[in-house]
């Protein structure tokens, strides 16, 4: 929906897993925030960047369940995206002329990393 420009990844880890090999939303109680910036040059709005979001997310394997909301004291497209591989939530952003989609996963487990994990999604700021 736009050109990509950048993308920051944090990842929580309780524990060292140089040795553990797995896959997936939730191994070892991982936690994960990412963030993609697209470039979009235009006056393309919200809906229209949510909508076009939805139509590349959703296929056989996956679908995606969304609303309008706020969030950042911003509107944004708040969602939630389900496939094979398991599901993560997330949230789109447009603001002068980028689009952002946030994506994340809180494990439940261990509480310290909820914590922190959710003080670092709130405290994004987008200039």
């Amino acid at each position: 929906f736009g050109t990509f420009k950048a993308s920051l990844q944090a990842d929580f880890f309780p524990l060292s897993i140089q040795d553990i090999v797995c896959g997936g939303n939730g191994c070892v109680n991982a936690s994960h925030i990412y963030i993609n910036g697209y470039y979009l040059g235009d006056n393309r709005t919200l809906e229209y960047v949510s909508e076009q979001f939805e139509t590349l997310q959703t296929s056989e394997e996956s679908s995606i369940v969304g609303k309008m909301s706020t969030k950042w004291n911003l509107p944004v497209y708040e969602y939630k995206l389900e496939n094979p591989g398991g599901h993560l939530y997330g949230y789109i952003v447009v603001k002068d002329g980028y689009a952002y989609n946030i994506t994340y996963y809180i494990n439940s487990e261990p509480v310290v990393t909820v914590t922190t994990a959710n003080r670092i999604l709130d405290s994004i700021t987008f200039n």
